[in-house]
């Protein structure tokens, strides 16, 4: 079924490669790829911009420019849009019998061109058409670079096509890769089968990629076997017939017998995945056996290999393990060796461990666990900080709060590489442990927050701060807590006043709805009139939490309707997310309708999109903005930011009834936007908040 299907497949790659005299790109041809199908000049400065590329691509004798031409084209194709199908297939005709430089770039480009085909043309036909045609040529390609490039498109158009063409065209290219006459293609081809593997389905991966494998799993050269030893482990994930399952597994174990040492690593680095695909019982009376057998093995290198295993075994294995594969695993808290290689897998796969083997483990792997904290490497005392709290989690917030507490303190000290780490994790350690013993770590979210040289330091608590809310008692929020936010909403970094301003309205929402507290509602009001737009912005973002007190209206209404009209349009963005959200809350309540439909007639794009859904990209004339000292002539677009919204009532009075005089005065001075043109334009109503215009 496959064989006929790519006999078909080549037979049109071939009809569109080979081109009718008249319709390639000519060199002389300045105007672009071709003269029947490629347009001069459209008008729109993005296409025209797009359209003068490919002409540049098309007489320049610089590789380099054609390469840095063919690594936009997704960009470019997505700029001239569905028009330019016809004659982007002539372009990649071109491009396709370029240098092999370009074609390698092509290559490269394949999987992005064909999300451009599917996300942005909904023309997946011409991914099937053009685009995986030309991955077979390159495929076929005599230079091994392009080859290497078609490689990993494949590789990357595998989850991207569809089932048919996934395993129709694609893996009967790579099948055929894996056949070729050239040593180097060959190994390139198995590799990419290795990883498009697990996208082929049950019956496809038994009847062609099982024989495939046997067939070269006894080829003479190492490289093949070292490859095919990658592959067994995900073909027998994929498999579900006993039959075909066995096969593998013979497969396996023969490998793992071969007496090149490097065939037996490649099977050790595939275990864990090996005893995914296998039950109980083989894996009791086959694989662990070898296993053992391999952490014995003559090789330094694969023994090594297997210890850097265990903990993924561990994780994995559906059957009971021997005493001995565990004691291995902690051993390797004390082994130093290979930089700290030993000592970072097993503080990484530890909580993993204790989570098959249970809360009850802990009494053994506790002692590993302490090694690692005190002794172990960096990299493994990173490792534990990042991952403390899952630890926490499972052995639940008694033994937590006895045997992490000290430990997490410990972090914290200046001397500790793991301290920026600790620092990330600290909100989620504090829920699992118990209430009693967070106020210790109150200290270190201050001093975090004062840390004036490091940035990053001050951002790592601004992103904790909604959780910590949640962590701590009122009392303990409004003295200790609030004073953190504040300072951090006041920070000179944009992104960290961005992210406190919710911890701010997250706070300030607990506090008030327990009751009302005069000085915390003074101080977030005077976010609201500061005369910065970054402190005014503040307000805005905070807002979204503090909708949620149930007196919020009468408690930051005023100040909310007075920044809607701020004249700086990132508040008023902010605002129409919080407007948004508090009109879904109240649909009914006519203050959150009136700051909903002032904010829907914005002048700016953005701020209307946000309240209506739909961002209006050809909208005529976007805004009338007059200016101040020459009525009544009516200023570019480009210069509407400078404008004060109340000089429309000084410079122009609009007539919903009259049409004369006043009407071609409109006319004479209007601008176009850049997004189109305007012939005809009615008025309906104008006012200093809002402008209605319909075209």
């Amino acid at each position: 079924m496959i064989t006929h299907y790519n006999m078909e497949f080549s037979a049109r790659a071939d009809i569109m490669l080979n081109l009718p005299e008249g319709s390639a790109l000519d060199n002389d041809d300045l105007n672009g790829p071709g003269s029947i199908s490629f347009p001069r000049k459209t008008g729109d400065l993005s296409t025209d911009f797009a359209l003068f590329k490919i002409t540049q691509y098309v007489i320049s004798t610089s590789i380099s420019d054609r390469i840095k031409f063919t690594r936009n084209l997704p960009e470019l194709l997505q700029q001239l849009g569905k028009s330019s199908k016809e004659f982007a297939f002539n372009l990649f005709r071109k491009v396709i019998e370029d240098q092999p430089e370009v074609r390698t770039e092509f290559a490269l480009q394949l999987p992005h061109l064909a999300n451009v085909f599917i996300k942005e043309m909904d023309s997946y036909p011409d991914v099937v058409q053009q685009i995986l045609p030309c991955l077979d040529k390159m495929l076929s390609d005599s230079n091994p670079e392009v080859v290497k490039a078609a490689c990993e498109a494949a590789i990357e158009l595998t989850p991207i096509v569809q089932k048919d063409e996934r395993e129709g065209v694609i893996l009967t290219l790579v099948l055929r890769l894996t056949h070729d006459e050239e040593e180097e293609n060959k190994l390139k081809g198995i590799a990419a089968l290795k990883d498009i593997i697990p996208f082929i389905a049950s019956d496809i991966c038994e009847h062609f990629v099982v024989p495939e494998i046997a067939s070269l799993a006894t080829d003479p050269i190492v490289k093949i076997r070292k490859l095919i030893a990658y592959c067994v482990p995900k073909a027998a994930k994929q498999v579900s017939d006993p039959v075909y399952l066995e096969k593998l597994l013979n497969i396996y174990i023969a490998l793992s017998h071969d007496a090149i040492w490097g065939v037996r690593k490649c099977c050790v680095e595939g275990f864990s995945t090996m005893i995914q695909a296998y039950n109980e019982e083989t894996q009791i009376k086959t694989l662990q056996p070898r296993f053992l057998e391999l952490m014995k093995d003559k090789s330094n290198s694969v023994k090594q290999a297997a210890l850097l295993q265990l903990g993924e075994i561990i994780a994995n294995s559906k059957a009971p393990l021997p005493e001995t594969i565990l004691d291995q695993f902690t051993a390797l808290s004390q082994n130093s060796a290979s930089k700290g290689e030993f000592q970072h897998h097993c503080a990484f796969y530890l909580p993993g461990v204790l989570q098959i083997m249970g809360p009850e483990a802990w009494v053994t792997l506790c002692h590993p666990y302490f090694q690692l904290c005190s002794e172990g490497e960096n990299i493994a005392k990173k490792s534990i900080a990042a991952s403390i709290h899952e630890v926490a989690k499972i052995i639940g917030p008694e033994n937590a709060s006895n045997d992490l507490v000290t430990v997490f303190q410990g972090m914290f000290l200046e001397t500790n590489p793991a301290k920026n780490v600790a620092l990330e994790n600290l909100s989620n350690f504090l829920k699992y442990i118990k209430e009693e013993s967070r106020p210790v770590f109150l200290q270190y979210i201050k001093k975090g927050s004062k840390n004036a040289g490091i940035w990053r330091t001050r951002y790592a608590i601004a992103k904790q701060l909604e959780d910590l809310v949640d962590l701590y008692p009122i009392s303990v929020v409004l003295g200790d807590i609030w004073p953190v936010i504040v300072e951090l909403c006041k920070d000179k970094i944009a992104k960290i006043r961005d992210t406190a301003s919710l911890g701010l309205g997250k706070a300030g929402a607990l506090i008030l709805t327990t009751g009302n507290n005069t000085e915390i509602i003074q101080e977030i009001k005077t976010f609201a009139i500061d005369p910065t737009y970054t402190t005014r912005l503040v307000f805005a973002q905070s807002s979204l939490h503090l909708i949620d007190i149930p007196d919020f209206q009468n408690l930051f209404g005023e100040e909310l309707s007075a920044i809607v009209n701020d004249p700086v349009v990132n508040v008023r963005i902010a605002c129409s997310l919080v407007v948004k959200k508090g009109l879904k809350k109240n649909p009914a309540n006519e203050y959150w309708i009136g700051l909903n439909t002032k904010l829907s007639h914005d002048f700016d794009a953005d701020v209307r999109s946000n309240i209506t859904g739909k961002y209006e990209d050809n909208r005529g004339v976007a805004i009338l903005r007059p200016a101040p000292k020459l009525p009544p002539t009516l200023t570019p677009p480009i210069l509407r930011p400078i404008m004060a919204d109340n000089d429309i009532e000084e410079i122009i009075s609009f007539n919903c009834t009259g049409v004369g005089l006043e009407f071609e005065v409109l006319k004479d001075t209007i601008r176009p936007d850049w997004s189109g043109f305007v012939e005809d334009i009615r008025i309906q109503t104008a006012t200093i908040q809002e402008l209605l215009i319909e075209s």
